[in-house]
């Protein structure tokens, strides 16, 4: 069993190979041996456990590891005070370990080096300095953790391991420990614990990863977690490289520890603040059960491509009721076709954030929660043990219902009171654009429309065009470039509840109070800012300040105008605004028990915006636009003076003194800016002053940026409306529908039955118009306004609207002839008559009549131009006066009877599809959602048409005449 051989002073001893077959200790220590080999077929002992080598004469260590590598059972080696060993420091163990072969393996026999441990690091660190190329980077941190799995004695059945303060950066070699339930990592160098494993340790109750290196808490340790099951508690203080972010527990259990592992009970020895209660562990238990989903992944749940069944999408509902779930992605599983399908995971899913990779917006969710009241489903359909029977016959009628809907057969489209206005809005400003080109028409046409159509065209030059001088077109250009950003701040600005309910509510006195001294504060500065408006201006213009207001104020005498018109303008805006406010503040105090009141008055909010940049457009890019465009004045004779079209002047706006004074010759042309008529016509980017710089910015961003904007919300709200009711999958059913359809009329021979055929054809053409109206009017939103009055295919129209807004005002402004204008009205002609075309084949709107209405405006318009136009064209036959009144009167009253027989049958036509066919159902209203549920964020969408267009008209033209 042993030999000693020691203090022998022996040289050299020879074992016999069939000797000692059961030895296992061995010491020549205290000898005079210079190599290993001396003791000859010490390789033969394959039963040596212990062999003492120490104080000797051994120089060549590499002859030790050699002989070490034949001994099997070898596992303890003393060769201390030696000259291949005199110290036994950390470099001279990892040196004899790295030139031992058996260290490249697991169960390595030599344990004990120099009666110590060899310890995981050790040999690690043996293996990097002999830099074996088997072991890469990611095999090395493997084979350390198998090392240390090795070095705890862990076996396929282990429940508690602790591998503290091995530096392990890997744990994929843990996968094979299913049963693992207790496991302390602490005090490692693990980074990260994605792609680790951890989650296929089922059994894994409680983890230690205190005092580690992961670079982010939340990607690295918390998501990699949340698959794991029957994890409860967790220890996790400083555990990442940055310690400040774990070196206080109330930095991270919150968020993103147990905002994330909802399962957990302790973090750190301290309860979960976020604990799930009774329901949420039951509807835990049964997704677990059903879809096998981890207590702590709720917050962010995938069940894409998981088959799952139409039957299971109501009970689902009532589980994700129940728990904070703020991601759901389960999109491609039959149950997509569960009639509005989206809208029970959003009515349900009450912390929803994202559904199937698209951001849950508010106004889905105000929709949900009336659209989902209105399926009235019954609440068997929800219970989590139910009848798969009874639910399957409950979907198929909830279907059916859809069906009918989609086919038209439910819905009648009637159009809208605001889509009404804009046709008209539409048409007046083009026709002020028609009108700004010199049409010859009848003088009496012409002193008409200048004393009242350009006002309510919104195009200020024109409609005040007497009024409108000197400063005043300053004034006029600084308005319009401000508009758009009050537009912008409307739209985008929403107002917060709680902070209304404050001010409004709570501390109404304090807020009266405040509100009187604001007005005081408005009325002080109107008049401070049209005192130093026009002090400024006089100074500039002749450096007289005895002309100013405040000088004539003093001697007695009344302000100039413009002091007068700048105090009315701001005073015009301020009032506007108070008693917007006011009304808006009475509505919210009288419905401020209402849920959904807030909601509507952000939409409302939102859709006014909308309108009023679509109908300020026009004038607000002619405002840009403008100031680059060239005036000509024309002199006529000593009585006329200039002549500017049909407008007299007596001398050119920006002429100046000098020029005045000079003999002028009939026919004579000076040249003013269109825009700011003050200034002369620019001949190149030297003669820019600061409002051109202002206008090439202006023209970017408003003549181009609010057609890109109006598209982009467009756009946006398509494809909510397509995700919600699953447009796109209907749209190839009819088209799938017409393809079979076009095929048996190609195969019917009877003429009846070709009949039949095409009636069917265009029955299946109208589906989609009327369920896209349909849609449009129940999903209600704000930009709903741009594309609602639309079919889908031209969903833009209003773009191009603007587009052939901005064609007619370029050629207004830029397609300036000297002498004459017929040609510059040809073109202006051409371009109605080509959208005029345009209206009439494609036939835009949902509503007929609204085609029509349009149509109509344009046909007018179209003739009213080419009837200018004839006025110079003798071979037409037209040049009577008499004759041309005759047409301009019969088709301009026959527009203006179309438009009011229009507004008239709205409201019947609007009652009578309200008798049509409504789906009904005798089952119950779905359950709420459970307590708790966010009230600010759904809100019940009820309002009506109507009055949504009255306060819009009514705002817009308090705004509107403000403006003007």
């Amino acid at each position: 069993k042993m030999q000693q051989r020691s203090n022998r002073e022996l040289q050299y001893f020879e074992f016999k190979p069939n000797e000692f077959t059961s030895l296992k200790k061995l010491s020549f220590a205290f000898n005079q041996l210079k190599s290993i080999d001396n003791i000859s077929h010490l390789q033969y002992l394959l039963t040596l456990e212990e062999l003492d080598l120490s104080h000797n004469q051994l120089s060549n260590v590499g002859e030790v590891a050699k002989v070490v590598d034949c001994l099997p059972c070898l596992n303890y080696l003393s060769l201390e005070d030696n000259p291949c060993f005199q110290f036994n420091d950390n470099n001279t163990r990892v040196y004899f370990i790295s030139l031992l072969r058996q260290n490249r393996y697991l169960n390595a026999p030599l344990r004990f080096l120099n009666g110590y441990l060899i310890t995981v690091n050790e040999r690690v660190a043996a293996i990097e300095m002999g830099k074996k190329s088997e072991f890469d980077e990611t095999k090395l941190s493997e084979f350390r953790t198998e090392l240390a799995l090795e070095a705890v004695k862990a076996h396929a059945n282990s429940t508690f391991l602790t591998m503290s303060s091995f530096e392990l950066k890997s744990l994929q070699p843990l996968n094979n420990y299913k049963n693992i339930q207790h496991l302390d990592l602490s005090c490692n160098k693990l980074e990260t614990l994605i792609g680790q494993g951890l989650d296929q340790l089922v059994q894994l109750f409680w983890l230690n990863l205190s005092d580690n290196e992961f670079v982010s808490l939340l990607d690295g340790v918390v998501k990699p977690l949340m698959n794991c099951h029957n994890l409860k508690h967790l220890v996790l203080l400083n555990c990442t490289q940055i310690k400040t972010e774990t070196s206080k527990v109330t930095n991270y259990i919150v968020f993103p520890v147990c905002h994330y592992l909802r399962g957990l009970e302790s973090c750190d020895q301290n309860k979960n603040p976020l604990k799930m209660d009774e329901n949420a562990i039951i509807a835990a238990d049964y997704l677990y059960q059903k879809y096998g989903l981890s207590r702590n992944s709720f917050v962010e749940i995938n069940l894409d491509n998981h088959d799952l069944e139409e039957e299971d999408l109501y009970p689902f509902c009532t589980a994700i009721s129940s728990i904070y779930c703020e991601k759901l992605l389960c999109e491609h599983n039959p149950w997509g076709t569960v009639p509005n399908y989206r809208f029970l995971l959003i009515y349900h899913g009450k912390h929803l954030i994202e559904l199937d990779g698209k951001r849950v917006q508010m106004d889905e969710r105000a929709n949900a929660q009336r659209i989902v009241h209105d399926m009235k489903i019954d609440k068997k359909m929800f219970l989590l043990e139910k009848n798969q029977g009874a639910i399957r016959g409950m979907i198929k009628e909830q279907k059916k219902i859809d069906q009918l809907i989609f086919a038209g057969e439910a819905t009648t489209t009637v159009g809208s009171i605001l889509s009404k206005w804009e046709i008209i809005i539409n048409f007046l400003q083009i026709y002020a654009v028609l009108f700004a080109l010199s049409i010859n028409w009848p003088s009496w046409w012409y002193d008409f429309n200048f004393k009242w159509t350009n006002f309510f065209s919104l195009d200020i030059e024109i409609a005040f065009a007497d009024f409108i001088t000197g400063n005043y077109h300053l004034l006029k250009f600084l308005i319009f470039s401000i508009l758009p950003l009050f537009l912008i701040l409307l739209y985008q600005l929403d107002p917060n509840e709680d902070k209304w309910r404050s001010y409004y509510i709570k501390q109404s006195q304090i807020t009266k109070n405040i509100q009187i001294l604001e007005f005081f504060l408005l009325l002080s500065f109107s008049v401070y800012a049209g005192f130093i408006g026009d002090y400024l201006s006089v100074q500039s213009s002749d450096g007289h300040t005895e002309n100013s207001s405040w000088e004539r104020l003093a001697r007695g005498q009344y302000p100039t105008d413009l002091t007068n018109t700048i105090i009315g303008l701001v005073l015009g805006f301020g009032l506007s605004f108070y008693i917007i406010r006011f009304l808006v503040v009475r509505m919210f105090f009288s419905h401020r028990e209402s849920t959904s009141f807030w909601f509507s008055f952000i939409k409302f909010k939102k859709k006014l915006a909308l309108f009023l940049f679509t109908i300020f457009y026009q004038p607000i890019s002619k405002n840009a636009l403008s100031n680059f465009a060239s005036g000509y004045y024309q002199y006529s004779d000593d009585e006329d003076g200039w002549m500017h079209g049909k407008q007299k002047f007596e001398f050119p706006p920006c002429m100046s003194q000098e020029d005045k004074l000079q003999v002028y010759q009939k026919d004579d042309v000076y040249c003013c800016q269109v825009g700011i008529p003050t200034y002369q016509c620019i001949s190149g980017a030297s003669d820019f002053q600061w409002v051109h710089i202002l206008s090439v910015f202006l023209c970017a961003i408003y003549t181009f940026g609010i057609p890109y904007f109006v598209f982009k919300l467009i756009t946006r709200g398509t494809k909510e409306i397509d995700l919600n009711y699953n447009v796109p999958q209907k749209i190839e059913e009819i088209n799938k529908r017409e393809t079979e359809l076009k095929a048996k009329l190609k195969d019917s021979k009877s003429s009846k039955e070709k009949k039949i055929v095409k009636n069917e054809i265009k029955k299946n053409k109208k589906m989609l118009t009327a369920s896209w109206a349909r849609y449009c009017k129940e999903y209600s939103n704000a930009q709903n306004y741009l594309y609602f009055a639309y079919k889908r295919q031209q969903r833009h129209m209003k773009v191009f609207v603007m587009l052939e807004k901005f064609i007619l005002m370029t050629f207004q402004l830029f397609l300036v002839s000297r002498n004459g204008q017929s040609w510059r009205m040809i073109a202006a002609t051409f371009i109605v008559g080509v959208y005029f075309c345009a209206i009439a084949i494609l036939q835009p709107y949902s509503d007929s009549i609204e085609d029509l209405m349009d149509a109509s405006c344009r046909f007018t318009n179209t003739i009213n131009s080419f009837v200018g136009i004839a006025g110079d064209m003798t071979g037409l036959h037209l040049s009577d006066e008499w004759l041309r009144s005759t047409f301009l009167i019969i088709v301009n009253i026959g527009n203006v009877l179309f438009m009011a027989f229009s507004f008239v049958a709205n409201p019947v036509r609007a009652w009578w599809a309200s008798r049509n066919f409504t789906p009904t159902s005798s089952q119950e209203a779905p359950p709420a959602p459970p307590a708790g549920t966010n009230e600010s964020l759904i809100h019940q969408v009820a309002e009506s048409d109507a009055m949504n267009v009255l306060g819009i008209a009514g705002i817009a033209g308090i705004g509107a005449f403000a403006a003007n």
